[in-house]
C-alpha cells in the first residue's frame, strides 16, 4: 500500500522502486528549477544595478580641458577670437602663457642635455688623442 493514497493499492516491488525513483528525481527537478529561478533573479538584480550605475556616471570636463578644446577650435578656424567672451580670452591667454613657459623650460633642458653630450664627446676625444713629446732644439 502506498502511504499517500486513500485507497489501498497493491503494488509490486518493481512499482515501489519505480515510484521511489520518480519521487526522488521529481523533487530534484523542482529543487533545480527553484535554484535556477533564484539565480536568474539575482542576475537580473545585478543587471539593474549596473544599468543604474552606468546611467549615473557623468563625464565632467575640467576647466583646462574646456580651454584646450577652445584652443583646438580656434586653430581649426571653427570659431574666431571675436566669438569668445572677455573671460574666455583671458583664460586662453593664461593657458598660452603657461604653454610657452613649458616650451621654454623644455628647450632649456634639451639644450643643456646637448651641451653635456658635446662636452663628454670632446673630453673623450681629447683623452684618446695621443700626445707626442716635444723636442726642443
Amino acid at each position: 500500500m502506498s502511504n499517500n493514497s486513500l485507497i489501498p493499492v497493491n503494488e509490486s516491488i518493481f512499482s515501489k522502486i519505480k515510484n521511489f525513483f520518480k519521487n526522488l528525481f521529481g523533487q530534484q527537478i523542482v529543487e533545480n528549477y527553484e535554484l535556477n529561478t533564484s539565480e536568474n533573479i539575482v542576475e537580473n538584480e545585478q543587471k539593474v544595478r549596473n544599468s543604474i550605475f552606468a546611467e549615473n556616471i557623468k563625464v565632467e570636463e575640467t576647466e583646462e580641458q574646456k580651454l584646450l578644446k577652445l584652443q583646438r577650435l580656434i586653430r581649426e578656424k571653427r570659431i574666431s577670437e571675436n566669438d569668445l567672451s572677455v573671460e574666455e580670452k583671458n583664460k586662453l591667454r593664461k593657458l598660452y602663457d603657461s604653454q610657452i613657459e613649458d616650451l621654454r623650460n623644455s628647450i632649456i633642458q634639451k639644450r643643456n642635455k646637448i651641451m653635456k653630450i658635446k662636452y663628454e664627446q670632446k673630453r673623450k676625444a681629447h683623452a684618446l688623442t695621443p700626445t707626442f713629446p716635444r723636442f726642443e732644439s
